[in-house]
C-alpha cells in the first residue's frame, strides 16, 4: 500500500485536499471534480474541460424528438418481406446458373 498524505474527514465526511496536491493537479476553488469509486477507494480527478452542446447537436436532438415514431406505420415489415423475397429469388437464379 502506497501512503501519501493522511488527512481526516470532518463530521460530515468532507475532506480537504492538501495544498501540495491541489497545486500539482491545478485544482482551484469551485472546480468540478470527477469522483470514481474503485474497489480499494476513490479516484478523484479534476475536470479541466467540458465540451458543451453545440447548436447543431440541439437542432438534431429536436428533430429526433419531433420525428420519433414517424416511421412506425410505413409498412416497413412489408418492405422487408419484399426485399427478402427478391434477394432469395436472385440467390436461386445465381445458384441455378452456377
Amino acid at each position: 500500500m502506497i501512503i501519501g498524505k493522511i488527512v481526516n474527514t470532518n463530521n460530515k465526511g468532507q475532506l480537504v485536499i492538501p495544498q501540495e496536491y491541489r497545486e500539482m493537479f491545478g485544482i482551484t476553488g469551485n472546480m468540478n471534480l470527477n469522483i470514481i469509486p474503485k474497489s480499494t477507494g476513490l479516484f478523484i480527478q479534476p475536470i479541466t474541460r467540458v465540451i458543451p452542446n453545440t447548436p447543431t447537436d440541439d437542432v438534431y436532438s429536436q428533430i429526433l424528438e419531433k420525428t420519433v415514431g414517424a416511421w412506425n406505420d410505413d409498412g416497413f415489415d412489408e418492405t422487408t418481406k419484399k426485399r427478402r423475397k427478391i434477394e432469395l429469388e436472385a440467390s436461386d437464379r445465381r445458384r441455378k446458373e452456377w
